[in-house]
């Protein structure tokens, strides 16, 4: 049995606050605290040194201006060895690299990576912003110190402690269910079932289905962290390439229904961003889908409404054929267009059913949006919409068409503007300063909002016809494009108020010509 290499870090001293830090060299991690049981290498003479782990002082702030020197290379058998660690002479802030785009450096004519690889790549418009910070490295073994059960291994005679950061390796024993320090023991049973199904759906067991997995996870709400805990461990260290690839699937369904707790958020954050902004062939894309939906959740903090088995069992297919659009996060609308149409900013849905809206003639009909579509109607259309069928609505009634429209807006699990954004925006509201603060929206969020509201300001045009005019645009719309999560009514009251006067003075002020009509750049 192959024994488990371990593992090698590189010292440095950081040249202006003098404070030491570690390279592993084929993980890229820099981290300010090694597993007490790592080796320690002087860059310099490439030997070992014995090293004291109890003089480790851990900056208050973890932000590194690394001022490193390029190691001297030494020569061996056969000319010069070249090392494999990376020139960090730039002053800058140290991010992980994205998916750890090469863990091992080819010994060419460079003495070192270009310092350049540590940073950060640009971030596209499609992914959240958050996706920078989760990425940057995380102090994985403190995380798993502080959250995880004490697990053993061995005979009753010759039994050892795991370290607590290896439960978060991959292997296929159960027995250390369940990991999470939270989840109570009564729900071993389960956690062992879980587990279970995880590794049924690697062997592509037939009754190992995504929909089996969600009805699983959601028997009870501590059994959300724990799988995915789980799900981490089966990706690292895997050595079974096309097992990761399923476990990946398996990691897209969670993330499209369960938000894990504030608790463990960090953990799942961090490996997801981290492959999403990698370059791991066939799992760069599905890990950019899961972070778009998992950051979603988080914000939302709400569970996704149950849907058909069959929905839940084509998920795995969503990246590459994503028919997702009632009830999809606003971002990944526009990152499953980003072929067909990869210059466009806001949900090309939106835009062909505003056309269809114009079609239907929803000038010329008194209390357009504002009376109620055919509820069972409405239902089909969204799920056949759901599954592929984004025709379904051409040539349906146009109050249907109205209700439909404003499901879509109701059913992002994240308004167009952002709750963490809320009391930004009210603040602007009181400053007279809505149009800075919609400067500040992020991209994708900023130009659907302006592509809305540019409609509703051609739409009240025809107030004397269908008697809609700012003040009753901006109450429909507010409070889908402004909206939080609270259990106190005056809370909600208030921001229903918000969503009104926000939308009333767009509609009034905002010179939306920018996005609306849509540039025919933005579709060719």
């Amino acid at each position: 049995m192959r024994r488990s290499r371990t593992p090698r870090y590189y010292i440095f001293q950081d040249e202006n606050t003098h404070q030491k830090y570690f390279h592993n060299a084929v993980t890229n991690e820099v981290t300010w605290n090694p597993p007490q049981d790592s080796i320690i290498i002087d860059p310099n003479t490439l030997k070992q040194i014995k090293f004291d782990f109890n003089s480790i002082q851990v900056p208050q702030e973890v932000y590194i201006q690394p001022t490193l020197q390029k190691p001297e290379s030494k020569s061996g058998i056969g000319g010069f060895r070249k090392t494999s660690l990376p020139n960090l002479n730039q002053n800058t802030r140290l991010h992980r690299v994205s998916s750890r785009k090469s863990t091992l450096v080819k010994l060419s004519a460079s003495a070192s990576i270009d310092s350049n690889l540590l940073l950060q790549p640009e971030i596209p418009f499609y992914l959240p912003t958050s996706i920078t910070s989760d990425s940057k490295p995380m102090d994985i073994r403190k995380f798993a110190v502080e959250n995880f059960n004490t697990r053993y291994r061995g005979s009753i005679f010759n039994k050892k402690e795991i370290p607590p950061d290896e439960l978060l390796v991959f292997d296929m024993d159960s027995s250390v269910c369940p990991i999470l320090k939270s989840t109570p023991i009564a729900l071993q049973k389960n956690c062992v079932e879980i587990f279970a199904f995880i590794i049924g759906y690697c062997k592509q067991l037939p009754k190992a289905q995504p929909s089996v997995f969600v009805e699983m996870v959601g028997k009870e709400k501590q059994l959300i962290d724990e799988t995915f805990i789980y799900l981490l461990k089966f990706i690292h260290n895997n050595p079974n390439p096309e097992n990761v690839f399923r476990i990946w699937d398996l990691i897209l369904v969670i993330c499209t229904f369960y938000p894990p707790s504030p608790q463990i958020q960090p953990l799942v954050r961090h490996y997801v961003a981290t492959d999403a902004l990698g370059t791991k062939s066939g799992i760069n894309n599905v890990a950019k889908m899961s972070y778009i939906r998992l950051a979603a959740r988080c914000d939302s903090g709400e569970t996704f409404p149950m849907q058909p088995s069959s929905w839940i069992n084509f998920i795995p297919t969503h990246p590459s054929q994503d028919y997702f659009i009632f009830g999809a996060p606003l971002l990944e609308l526009v990152f499953a267009q980003r072929r067909s149409a990869p210059k466009c900013t806001i949900p090309l849905f939106m835009h062909r059913f505003i056309h269809e809206l114009w079609n239907a003639g929803l000038d010329k009909m008194e209390g357009m949006f504002r009376l109620p579509g055919n509820k069972v109607q409405v239902d089909l259309m969204v799920e056949e919409i759901n599954n592929g069928k984004d025709s379904c609505y051409v040539g349906a009634e146009l109050n249907d068409l109205a209700s439909l429209f404003k499901r879509w807006l109701a059913d992002m699990p994240e308004p167009l503007v952002p709750m963490s954004l809320y009391n930004e925006l009210v603040e602007s509201i009181k400053n007279h300063t809505i149009l800075d603060f919609v400067r500040k929206l992020p991209k994708v969020n900023h130009d659907t909002l302006g592509y809305l509201v540019g409609f509703l300001q051609e739409f009240v045009k025809a107030s004397d016809v269908t008697n809609m005019g700012i003040v009753q645009c901006a109450m429909l719309f507010g409070a889908n494009v402004v909206r939080i999560v609270s259990n106190d009514p005056m809370v909600m009251k208030a921001s229903t108020e918000v969503g009104k006067e926000f939308m009333s003075y767009l509609i009034t002020n905002w010179n939306t010509r920018f996005i609306y009509p849509l540039p025919v750049e933005f579709i060719t």
